[in-house]
């Protein structure tokens, strides 16, 4: 008899009841195992989405680093640009060096803007000088000549030397087709040994 419930239980032979069980662990296991799979694939979609906006974070904060780099930029300039009409030449020469500083920086945005500048000044400051030395009474010399024109003022000559410097570094790339205005500016008495004047307008330059 117990060999006859060895093989029978219930009326059901012991191979059958192990299909039975292997098909119940297998309804149980299943759903489970796709439950797993839905859950890891969800997991992964998580972990993209986290990269996702990761890099959005990133992009916020370097173009908010990009604004505020580029309101520190137009501020220096606008300083810098403040500085060369102040009365003391030594500020004037601080404003231009800083100009040059800003336009080395950021030449894409400033190297343009700062070379007009700078032309500009030497322009106006030249004419200056000439026009308060037609002022002045004039004494003969010796040999019956007028008195020279005085020598080029410092703060003229260091904007053309800058101005002349940075055409040396960056023409090539950022100059294209402009040409700088030097209309009628007073370079008589200037320092022009290897500066870089090529395209600039000097029409009724002294």
């Amino acid at each position: 008899m117990a060999e006859a419930y060895s093989m029978s239980l219930l009326g059901v032979s012991i191979a059958d009841w192990r299909n039975i069980v292997l098909i119940v662990v297998a309804c149980v296991g299943l759903p489970l195992a796709f439950w797993r799979s839905w859950v890891a694939h969800r997991q992964v979609g998580l972990t993209h989405r986290q990269v996702e906006l990761t890099h959005e974070q990133v992009g916020l904060t370097q173009k908010q680093v990009g604004l505020a780099e580029a309101g520190q930029n137009a501020d220096r300039y606008q300083k810098g640009a403040a500085m060369l009409g102040d009365d003391r030449l030594s500020v004037r020469e601080a404003g231009i060096f800083a100009l040059s500083a800003m336009a080395k920086r950021d030449p894409d945005n400033y190297y343009r803007v700062v070379q007009n500048l700078f032309c500009s000044f030497i322009r106006d400051r030249s004419r200056e000088q000439m026009e308060a030395f037609a002022k002045q009474p004039k004494e003969p010399e010796d040999n019956g000549d007028e008195s020279p024109p005085p020598a080029i003022a410092p703060d003229v000559q260091t904007a053309l030397t800058t101005f002349s410097d940075l055409r040396t570094e960056f023409s090539a790339k950022f100059d294209g087709g402009t040409r700088y205005d030097l209309r009628e500016a007073g370079l008589q008495e200037a320092d022009l040994w290897g500066a870089q004047l090529q395209r600039a307008d000097l029409q009724g330059a002294q």
